[in-house]
């Protein structure tokens, strides 16, 4: 078994973001390292167990705080996978599993083209479907324009509000005569 150390996550953090989509188990197997090592990793250092700075290292230095968090972020989409397919799918659609990793593929291929978690996670798609490929064909336009309105951002001129409004001085009412209801 290969002892953690600062190079090491550097490797997988580099592979997960050539490619979001992929899981932890494609980014150690990419980076040489056996998947359950790297699984016990991620779970001892996201759960507390070992401190960001844990020193038990391959090379004795302690481990840097901002490569642990980037290590444990690294992988948000394949941590919420199952819950964008329970927001966009039918409850029926997900009891199977070939159905399940049908589907899972198939948001994969659609992540790469609509890389934002959050898009897939916050974005009203209207009632479930039974299929992913639903979204995909001529339902596709409106999947760019969701994506093109989630990304884009308020901007707009500051307005400076300078009106002062003038004094209204009463009208001295004279006295009426005879004369004015004619």
């Amino acid at each position: 078994m290969q002892k953690i150390c600062n190079s090491l996550l550097n490797d997988v953090i580099k592979i997960s973001k050539s490619n979001p989509s992929s899981t932890l188990k494609e980014c150690a197997e990419k980076a040489g390292y056996k998947s359950s090592t790297v699984y016990n990793w991620y779970t001892n250092l996201k759960t507390g167990k070992w401190p960001k700075d844990y020193n038990k290292t391959e090379d004795q230095k302690p481990l840097d705080p901002k490569i642990v968090d980037e290590f444990v972020s690294s992988f948000y989409f394949s941590n919420n996978i199952f819950k964008i397919l329970r927001r966009l799918l039918k409850p029926n659609v997900l009891k199977d599993k070939y159905s399940i990793a049908k589907q899972s593929k198939t948001l994969k291929r659609m992540f790469n083209d609509y890389p934002n978690v959050d898009f897939w996670l916050y974005v009203d798609f209207g009632e479930p479907k039974d299929d992913l490929l639903l979204f995909l064909g001529k339902a596709k336009i409106n999947l760019d324009k969701k994506f093109f309105e989630f990304q884009a951002s308020d901007k707009y001129t500051e307005f400076k509000y300078e009106y002062k409004p003038e004094k209204i001085t009463q009208r001295v009412k004279k006295k009426k005569n005879i004369w004015d209801f004619y």
